[in-house]
């Protein structure tokens, strides 16, 4: 299957071809090959993999395979190589003619550094209203004092009021925006509404998410629709609405489903594997600028949860298609 020049619609035509092959009720083992060439490639074929995984998963005779290519490489040939490979590696990379194949390796998280977090620093947290989200505010208020602009799609007026009451005696304030980031006049509201509050912004930290679980070839497009918006949608938008400010860093939490299968998850794997492609992208489109005590000024991270289906703690990870250090629970680097 031959991915074509609509990436926004790289998910249905995954999940239409899997489906199709699984109607034929096959005996035996087919081997399901996603292939796409772009350079550079867009966020939502490198997410293509992630959820291939989980269908492999879910059902053991699709033996689900992506291959990608760079304008380097002749897209026919390497399918050619490919469905001849020994290995049947399920995800593969070409980059100039070299063949590649992603792996995890653990590795010992470098020391953050003080100053990365600023006493009475601003900050933008989506999903802010949620269980991880809470406690993320919780320890920036509690610990640093912080002014905290929580953003969220429902109304938490009464809730939020209640921990802006608690967090106050302590130094912190906070405010709540009812916004959904997917939308990029809502996303640049949000943002607009913390600079008219507090002046500036200094950080981001996007956690928003949906999840919805069944099977792939069970799900409904309407629920998929909203598991995918939060995560790539949400972040461009945060992105975009934050291209002027001097953020101290621009953190995306996204999840273990984008490295490991997790049964009924296939949208949220592919939603979050787009989320890490960004990351990577970010980082190479906004270099971090040093500064004194060497923090990096506008640093993107990638927060990856232990494995689960809670959205975990801050991890910093390294892309494994280079041969360089990954997180032991992570996949691409979110830097």
């Amino acid at each position: 299957v031959v991915l074509g020049q609509e990436p926004a619609r790289a998910y249905e035509a995954l999940r239409a071809a899997a489906a199709a092959a699984l109607a034929q009720r096959p005996t035996r083992p087919v081997q399901l090959v996603f292939a796409a060439a772009a350079e550079p490639l867009p966020h939502e074929y490198a997410a293509v993999a992630a959820a291939a995984r989980t269908i492999s998963a879910e059902t053991p005779v699709l033996r689900c395979r992506t291959v990608l290519a760079d304008e380097h490489s002749d897209l026919a040939e390497v399918l050619i190589r490919e469905l001849g490979a020994a290995d049947l590696a399920p995800e593969v990379r070409y980059r100039r003619g070299r063949r590649e194949v992603p792996r995890l390796e653990a590795f010992d998280l470098p020391s953050v550094g003080a100053g990365v977090i600023k006493e009475r620093g601003v900050y933008l947290i989506t999903g802010g209203a949620g269980g991880l989200g809470s406690t993320l505010a919780e320890h920036l208020a509690s610990a640093h004092r912080a002014r905290l602009v929580l953003v969220g799609r429902r109304d938490h007026a009464a809730e939020i009021a209640r921990q802006a009451d608690r967090w106050r005696d302590s130094g912190a304030e906070m405010i709540y925006v009812r916004a959904d980031v997917a939308e990029p006049d809502q996303a640049a509201r949000a943002v607009a509404e913390a600079r008219r509050r507090f002046g500036r912004l200094d950080g981001v930290f996007h956690l928003a998410g949906v999840v919805r679980d069944s099977l792939f070839f069970r799900k409904d497009p309407a629920e998929v629709a909203q598991v995918l918006a939060p995560k790539l949608p949400g972040a461009v938008n945060l992105d975009r609405a934050t291209a002027g400010d001097a953020l101290d860093l621009f953190v995306l939490f996204s999840s273990l489903s984008a490295a490991i299968p997790n049964l009924g998850q296939s949208d949220y794997a592919y939603a979050n594997a787009a989320l890490d492609s960004f990351a990577a992208w970010r980082r190479a489109a906004r270099p971090p600028r040093a500064v004194p005590d060497r923090t990096a000024r506008g640093r993107l991270s990638l927060a990856r949860p232990p494995r689960g289906r809670c959205r975990g703690s801050p991890l910093d990870l390294a892309d494994p298609w280079r041969g360089r250090p990954a997180g032991r629970h992570a996949g691409r680097r979110g830097l």
